[in-house]
C-alpha cells in the first residue's frame, strides 16, 4: 500500500508543479491525483473533436497565392504535412492519401497545380500522396535553391 501512496504523492507534486496555481486551487481537495486530472481536464483541456474540426478546417483553407515565390511554395507543402501530422495525432487516425491528395491539389494555383498533376501523374483514381510531395519537392526544391542562388549573386553585385 505504501508504494501506491508514494507514487500518488510524486505524481500530485508534478502535476502542482506543472498546473498554474489559479487553476490548481480549486482541485486542491480532491484525490486521488488521477480526479484532479480529470477536472483539470476537462474545464481547460480544448475537446478533442473541437480540435479536430478546427485542423481540418485549417487543412482546407491551406492553398498556394497564385503570386507565390519560391519560399512560399517549399512553405506550403510543410505548413499542410504538420496540419496532416497534427490531425493524426488528435484523432489517433492518418487521414487517407486521396483526400490528403485532393486537397493538396485544390490548394494549388492554376498552371502550377496543373504541372504537379501532370508530373505526378494524378488522377481521379489514383491519388498517391507519397508520389505527389516527391513530385511536388522535385519541382519546387530546384526553384528555390536557383532564386537563393540569384538573390546571393545580386547582393554581390550590390556590395561591389
Amino acid at each position: 500500500m505504501g508504494n501506491w501512496a508514494s507514487r500518488e504523492n510524486k505524481v500530485r507534486a508534478a502535476l502542482v508543479l506543472k498546473v498554474p496555481k489559479a487553476m490548481m486551487s480549486a482541485y486542491r481537495t480532491l484525490w486521488p491525483t488521477k480526479d484532479v486530472y480529470e477536472a483539470l481536464r476537462k474545464k481547460y483541456c480544448v475537446d478533442t473533436d473541437e480540435r479536430r474540426h478546427s485542423i481540418l478546417q485549417n487543412i482546407h483553407i491551406t492553398f498556394l497565392p497564385a503570386a507565390a515565390n519560391t519560399d512560399a511554395q517549399a512553405a506550403h507543402l510543410k505548413d499542410l504535412l504538420a496540419l496532416v501530422d497534427e490531425y493524426a495525432e488528435v484523432a489517433n487516425e492518418a487521414l487517407k492519401d486521396d483526400y490528403v491528395c485532393s486537397i493538396f491539389l485544390s490548394g494549388l494555383h492554376g498552371t502550377f497545380g496543373t504541372n504537379i498533376r501532370v508530373a505526378a501523374k494524378v488522377d481521379n483514381s489514383t491519388k498517391d500522396w507519397a508520389l505527389l510531395q516527391h513530385t511536388y519537392n522535385t519541382l519546387v526544391q530546384p526553384r528555390v535553391a536557383d532564386c537563393r542562388a540569384r538573390e546571393g549573386s545580386e547582393q554581390e553585385d550590390h556590395q561591389l
